[in-house]
């Protein structure tokens, strides 16, 4: 039923977020969107408040009631106007009215690893692998001791608002009713029986998405209790940190070896991870976090690379960059861009000379200066304009050449050098096509046809 197979249609475009644009620190281990539309982001080193321009960073302080008791954020959790705040020291509440953090229970001051809540309103959470039950009304917590119940990794909550947790190799379904666990039985595949569950997630009424250490990801069924495996096609293991479903089709899986994206429908899913050479790039390929806002955009926390931002609008326009040992681009600073008669594109870019791309082949094809007579003079390109099989080139201070489409070389250079030419600027700022299919030839110091 579930299976992956890796497709390149849709491209995935990243905005970065780090310590250069204010954020804390760079691992971001967990995030979450509040009712008023902040995003929060949780690091090893403060907690960080983002409205979309600036960062509002929230650190331990002297005042011991009304601040956090430490700067390593671990889990959030929104609920009912309150944020749970879970740190390597205990779990805290925050209020914004009073912009102020309370502790929830100081004898309670191991790590907080995981966060939610159920249809009755109790708050559920994972501190130092035992799971607690708070519930607000009574200020009451209830421990499940791993001794008589089991060792916590994670937890989730399903549509009817009940909650499910992971131990090591099993997951639990909680009943309000009896108020106890029942024990579910996973059965993967023979290869996969040494599991470790590192994430469980609610994926719609009838399964649950288990995540592991090593072995990917399972697929458990609750009405045919059964257990499937997400067949991934690539040899390495993966390590699996956070599920997250965007709309009805995508579910999105942070883990140690970047980003993947399945498609619920096509059963097909694609792997983003970091590329030196691409800056849009997922920043880093240990995500460990995911949250998808109201507008139904990505937000990525990584281990070293800060925060990625993926939204819809940045695939619009499809990005073309320089990209070494690929073909590519050869420059950034784009000055022209023409098409020709027989359909290539030209660019002229102000740092790296002339580009001639194939849009059916998608080839780029540069032309750069390298001394010889049949080159482009110079680097540094003003002006373009295509004409039959002819490019005419302008550059900054190094006259204007005429290059042959077919042969790809310069067939004639005009300069102020050469006096001969007519040419008195060697600095071609544009051409302008005139009625009569003649140039004009637009430079600092005057006009030529």
């Amino acid at each position: 039923l579930f299976s992956i197979n890796y497709i390149h249609a849709q491209e995935y475009y990243f905005k970065h977020f780090q310590v250069e644009e204010g954020l804390s620190n760079n691992t971001v281990l967990t995030s979450m969107q509040d009712d008023d539309g902040f995003m929060w982001f949780g690091t090893k080193d403060g907690l960080n408040r983002f409205d979309g321009y600036h960062f509002k960073t929230y650190r331990s302080q002297s005042d011991p009631l009304h601040s956090l008791g430490s700067n390593y954020i671990q889990s959030l959790h929104p609920y009912k106007g309150i944020i749970w705040v879970g740190t390597d020291k205990g779990l805290y509440q925050y209020n914004k009215k009073t912009d102020q953090f309370t502790v929830l229970n100081e004898a309670i001051n191991d790590r907080i690893n995981d966060i939610n809540h159920d249809k009755k309103g109790n708050i559920w959470f994972i501190s130092g692998n035992i799971l607690y039950k708070y519930a607000p009304a009574k200020k009451e917590t209830k421990t499940f001791n791993p001794s008589k119940y089991f060792i916590t990794t994670s937890i989730t909550r399903d549509e009817n608002g009940e909650i499910w947790a992971s131990s090591l190799n099993k997951i639990y379904h909680y009943s309000e009713e009896s108020l106890s666990f029942e024990n579910i039985t996973l059965n993967p595949p023979a290869n996969k029986a040494n599991f470790r569950i590192t994430v469980i997630y609610v994926l719609d009424k009838n399964n649950i998405v288990i995540g592991t250490q090593d072995d990917g990801v399972f697929v458990y069924n609750i009405k045919n209790k059964t257990t499937t495996a997400l067949e991934f096609s690539i040899k390495e293991p993966v390590y699996v940190r956070q599920f997250k479903k965007r709309g009805n089709e995508e579910l999105w899986i942070a883990s140690e070896s970047g980003v993947y994206v399945y498609d619920l429908k096509t059963k097909k899913s694609v792997n983003l991870k970091k590329n030196y050479n691409d800056p849009y790039a997922l920043s880093d390929n240990a995500a460990y976090s995911i949250t998808i806002d109201k507008e139904n955009g990505i937000w990525i926390g990584t281990y070293f690379g800060g925060i990625n931002y993926h939204q819809k609008q940045y695939t619009q326009f499809k990005k073309y960059f320089p990209q070494k040992g690929q073909n590519s681009i050869s420059g950034s600073a784009v000055r022209e861009i023409h098409k020709d008669d027989y359909g290539d594109i030209w660019i002229g870019t102000e740092d790296a000379g002339l580009n001639r791309f194939n849009p059916k082949t998608q080839i780029f094809t540069s032309y750069l200066p390298n001394g010889s007579k049949n080159s482009v003079s110079y680097y540094n390109i003003h002006a373009l304009m295509p004409r039959k099989n002819k490019i005419w080139i302008g550059t900054f201070e190094h006259g204007l050449d005429v290059l042959d489409r077919n042969s790809g070389t310069v067939v004639k250079h005009y300069s102020s050098n050469d006096p001969s030419t007519g040419l008195r600027s060697n600095f071609i700022f544009s051409f302008k096509k005139k009625k009569n299919d003649g140039l004009i030839v637009i430079t600092t110091l005057g006009l030529y046809l």
